[in-house]
């Protein structure tokens, strides 16, 4: 009974002679060691010895069972294929009749599994604790690694990052003894099969071959003995792939290693999630810190820009009703009023072009233009401001008439190089400004070159891409004051981007600056219509009659400022409703001045009930809106132009005069 006992016993049995060799292994020992009793009858225990364990530790097992003590520890052997295991061992001696010891005896349990699975758990609570610690992803992973060692070979070992809309991997730690990249491309790899099935792969040569040969995997780098690649996971969507390799040893890891690298994988992804997280909640609060800094800085900034010039204008509007004031005195307050309201109507042009920007309103409006005439008329716009400041202003174009003719956004242009002028201005005390534009021939595509160039203050060399930043003048902190919303360079770069362009600068602090933009040549030839545009005007407004509806009082006193003794007959309307009924009732009408803000009906409907029973008179849709896409919704009701407040004189009558001339074609 008790040699079966023995022989069944779940637990490993040796027995040893009084030196120590062995004499007797039961079945389980052979079960765990591989060893057969006949293989162990006769050999010292040390056939078993790892070498992981200090001689110390043996010596003290034979001094206590010499004394006849019982010994209890732990055993880190190696199995007869080379394979490590643990045991959890009682060696004890037997001793005869007289008390003697003939003999020592081993009962053992296999604790391999046991241990592996509390060094797991050691390895996941570390990886948390390093995913708190570390901000550095490849310090962390190299952590892993050689923590991970300790169970499974990590010899050959890479963490792979995929990036989905590139299908492509990155590399943020990788040690190989047969290749080095830094990224690859997904394809079909052996990673990517991993990433497209969420499972982990344990491959040796012969499944290799088969998923080769199934067409589902492609070989890319060096051929292994044995792969072993286990999923990252990022809320549910697979964000990488662990692997371990062997190009020497095909078993060299085993379905036990496959779910040991499954459940720390787990942790990884939960601590590289956590450690996203943490720094897209710094990156967002950050964010957020300078969003708030910048907008109130913007605020303040704002707030100057718009009560400087109102002060002006209100201060020297009410100098202007006292009677001691001279004839050149008043006509010196009268330019200031005028350049103040211009100042604030920059400002308030900015604040609303930025806005359209932000909100992804903007909207590209493409007519046949002049390039060469955009640029005489910013000549003519900013000559006599810059040789009030005593500089020099030049420009050249090297397009001949025809080909300066193409297609592109005439205000988004004109606002680039206005925006860019006056920065040029703002900042040039010394020197000249020019600006230019060439044609530029690359292999695929033409394109117009612009550049503005200017001998000012230039720009910091850490300073030069923020120029480019809305808000961005309401963060620097400068020596002198520059009047201004801070927001031009901003919005010329919206502007070439929405174009289909790029906007760079070139700059050395003191040495002045160079804006260069470009967009796409789109060509179109001038036709009949517009030669014969440019027929001499000849309409007398004398003998003509006009509407103007308008709500607001103080717009329409100007407007009869403009228009009067110039027509024969002006009839003034306050509502879309009345505007209908006078047109009605005044068949004889020529033109109607029509504002698109009224009370009852706007001007876009008025417009239409108009052209239902009069196609002939002309209309001129007039608004303080201002926004993008207005002049195209009052050429769509009906209009026959479009003009924006605050309404120019001169700008006005030429309108009514171009209309005229037209109709008279």
């Amino acid at each position: 009974k008790l040699s079966t006992a023995v022989k069944q016993s779940p637990s490993v049995i040796a027995i040893t002679d009084t030196k120590g060799n062995l004499e007797y292994v039961n079945p389980k020992f052979t079960e765990l060691t591989g060893y057969t009793f006949e293989e162990a009858k006769g050999k010292n225990p040390r056939v078993l010895k790892s070498g992981e364990q200090p001689d110390e530790m043996y010596k003290e097992l034979w001094e206590t069972v010499s004394r006849g003590k019982e010994w209890r520890g732990e055993f880190h052997n190696k199995k007869k294929n080379g394979e490590l295991f643990w045991e959890m061992a009682s060696v004890s001696p037997i001793f005869n009749e007289k008390g003697k010891i003939i003999n020592y005896i081993k009962v053992a349990e296999d604790i391999t599994e046991k241990k592996r699975n509390e060094q797991i758990q050691n390895i996941v609570l570390k990886i948390s604790n390093w995913g708190a610690l570390s901000d550095k992803p490849k310090e962390f992973i190299l952590m892993v690694r050689n923590e991970l060692g300790a169970i499974i070979d990590t010899s050959n070992f890479y963490v792979a990052m995929y990036d989905e809309e590139s299908d492509t991997f990155s590399l943020p730690f990788y040690t190989d003894k047969e290749d080095k990249v830094d990224s690859f491309p997904a394809g079909k790899s052996f990673t990517a099969y991993v990433a497209r099935t969420k499972k982990p792969l344990l491959a040796r040569k012969s499944l290799v071959g088969k998923l080769i040969k199934s067409g589902e995997v492609e070989m890319l780098g060096s051929p292994s003995e044995i792969w072993l690649g286990v999923p990252l996971f990022r809320k549910e969507k697979v964000s990488g792939v662990i692997v371990v390799q062997s190009y020497d040893d095909e078993n060299a890891y085993d379905k036990a290693d496959m779910r040991t690298l499954e459940i720390i994988s787990h942790q990884i992804s939960i601590s590289l999630e956590r450690k996203r997280a943490e720094q897209e909640l710094t990156l967002a609060l950050e964010q957020a810190r300078q969003s708030d800094r910048l907008k109130s800085a913007f605020l303040t900034n704002m707030s100057h820009e718009i009560r400087t010039p109102m002060n002006s204008i209100l201060g020297f509007t009410s100098l202007l009703n006292e009677s001691d004031q001279t004839g050149e005195e008043k006509e010196e307050y009268v330019k200031i009023i005028e350049m103040s309201g211009m100042r604030l109507l920059d400002t308030i042009n900015d604040i609303i072009d930025i806005s359209k920007i932000e909100s992804g309103q903007i909207v590209v409006v493409n007519t046949e233009i002049s390039v060469n005439k955009i640029l005489e008329d910013q000549y003519a716009i900013f000559n006599k401001e810059a040789q009030k400041r005593g500089l020099e202003l030049k420009y050249q174009s090297t397009l001949s008439d025809n080909e300066a003719r193409v297609v592109t956004d005439k205000n988004k242009l004109e606002g680039i190089l206005t925006n860019l002028i006056k920065n040029a201005l703002k900042f040039t005390e010394h020197g000249s400004i020019a600006f230019s534009c060439t044609l530029k021939t690359n292999k695929d595509n033409q394109e117009l070159e612009f550049y503005v160039k200017d001998t000012g203050i230039g720009i910091p060399a850490d300073r030069i891409e923020a120029v480019f930043n809305r808000f961005e003048k309401a963060d620097i902190e400068d020596k002198e004051v520059y009047e201004g919303s801070g927001l031009g360079l901003a919005i010329s770069k919206s502007y070439v981007e929405v174009l289909g362009g790029k906007l760079i600068v070139s700059s050395k602090e003191g040495s002045g600056s160079t804006f260069t933009f470009s967009i796409p040549y789109t060509k179109k030839s001038l036709n009949e219509d517009g030669a014969k545009q440019n027929k001499e005007s000849g309409v007398s407004l004398k003998n003509l009659s006009v509407i103007v509806a308008e709500d607001d009082n103080n717009s329409k006193m100007f407007l009869e400022s403009i228009l009067k003794n110039r027509f024969a007959k002006i009839i003034y309307t306050t509502t879309g409703k009345e505007t209908i009924n006078k047109c009605r009732e005044n068949p004889d009408t020529d033109i109607i001045l029509m504002d698109i803000k009224m009370p009852d009906i706007n001007g876009y409907d008025a417009t239409r009930e108009i052209r239902k029973f009069n196609p002939d008179v002309i209309i001129i849709v007039q608004t303080a809106c201002g926004l993008e896409g207005d002049k195209e919704k009052a050429i769509e009701a009906g209009g026959d132009d479009y003009i924006a407040k605050p309404i120019k004189k001169e700008a006005l009558l030429e309108m009514i005069q171009v209309c005229l001339d037209k109709k008279s074609i």
